[in-house]
């Protein structure tokens, strides 16, 4: 079975809960972008508004809207991703995505982290030598990888990269046992690709949110894969 996990991407987490609102009850999880404006030059929730939502979520003086519902992921495109981990943690993430390029210590977050939250490593779309190299040095720790489905990060709506079919079929081949999750450039169109490659969780912004209907959208994902 496909998994279909709906990717938001917002500055004010008020426009977050809007979208949840939209998918709850329709997925099992859903991917919170989370950029920082250092490793993608762009910003996000919560580091574009200091609206103090986050800091209430570590506090626990507030609760993720839906958390009993479904499950949070946040993709952090984030500089030194070992020091923000545990804050999403804290406030309720069952996974968290983490970018290889951002850091040189994943088998440390790994480490410190793995027995509490799924952690997902996160590769290029056209994936270098070392980061398959990084891979393989982690095999059998790992759960999942993410493999980008665009170019540009931090940035939805972009072009598919045709290369991501050849670094899922490459992964595949290597990781038979392993989910591999795609991330951008999932459409009607590339869904049914993405699965014949060897992917089987497909994460879907656009796709899913500037469609009419986000239930039909979700469905039709899942029948395309």
């Amino acid at each position: 079975m496909i998994e279909i996990t709906p990717a938001i991407l917002e500055e004010d987490f008020k426009e977050i809960e809007d979208k949840l609102a939209k998918v709850v009850g329709l997925v099992s999880s859903v991917q919170i972008d989370v950029c920082d404006g250092k490793f993608v030059p762009r910003s996000s929730w919560p580091f574009a508004l200091n609206s103090g939502d986050f800091e209430k979520f570590k506090e626990e003086k507030r609760e993720l809207p839906y958390l009993c519902k479904m499950d949070f992921e946040f993709d952090l495109m984030v500089e030194e991703p070992e020091k923000s981990v545990g804050d999403f943690v804290k406030i309720g993430a069952s996974r968290v995505v983490v970018h290889l390029k951002s850091t040189e210590n994943f088998s440390q977050i790994l480490k410190e982290w793995g027995a509490k939250v799924e952690v997902v490593a996160a590769i290029s779309s056209a994936a270098t030598a070392e980061e398959i190299a990084a891979l393989e040095s982690l095999s059998g720790k790992l759960s999942a990888v993410q493999v980008m489905g665009i170019e540009k990060i931090g940035f939805q709506g972009q072009p598919f990269d045709e290369h991501a079919l050849d670094t899922i079929s490459n992964l595949r081949e290597k990781f038979p046992s392993i989910v591999i999750s795609v991330d951008g450039g999932v459409s009607l169109e590339t869904a049914s690709r993405l699965v014949f490659a060897g992917a089987n969780r497909l994460v879907a912004g656009s796709a899913i949110f500037k469609a009419h209907s986000a239930k039909l959208a979700i469905e039709n994902l899942k029948n395309a894969g």
